[in-house]
């Protein structure tokens, strides 16, 4: 029982970086002549800023996309385990780490973020 618990909280700390570097990717649209733009926004060019700012550290859209994220899934399926904890601890070990979301997702060492869990568990 704990393993499949273990399971599921795992599942869900890699939706939530699934769904944060999904949604900080740019949109792409055609223009006219059929060649591929990006359109950027306002909050595009917040987060470029911030990342200049801080040397690639996440932008507070990818801090509060996880969080949103991860808390959600974990509140439906930790049976009343502290999701805002566990997932605040998750963000703070994530963040000393990859300098992004799509980092983590790209680089993300299987264990040590099981060894993570269950420190942010205790």
């Amino acid at each position: 029982m704990k393993k499949l618990k273990f399971l599921a909280l795992s599942v869900i700390l890699v939706a939530g970086l699934a769904f944060v570097a999904c949604n900080d990717k740019k949109d792409e649209k055609k223009s006219d002549d059929g060649k591929k733009t990006e359109e950027t926004t306002n909050e595009d060019e917040v987060t470029k800023d911030e990342e200049a700012s801080t040397g690639g550290a996440w932008s507070e859209f990818e801090r509060t996309q996880f969080l949103k994220s991860c808390v959600e899934s974990f509140n439906q399926s930790s049976g009343g385990l502290d999701g805002e904890k566990y997932c605040s601890c998750m963000l703070e070990k994530l963040e000393s780490k990859y300098g992004s979301a799509i980092e983590v997702q790209n680089n993300m060492d299987n264990q040590e973020m099981q060894d993570w869990a269950l420190d942010c568990l205790k």
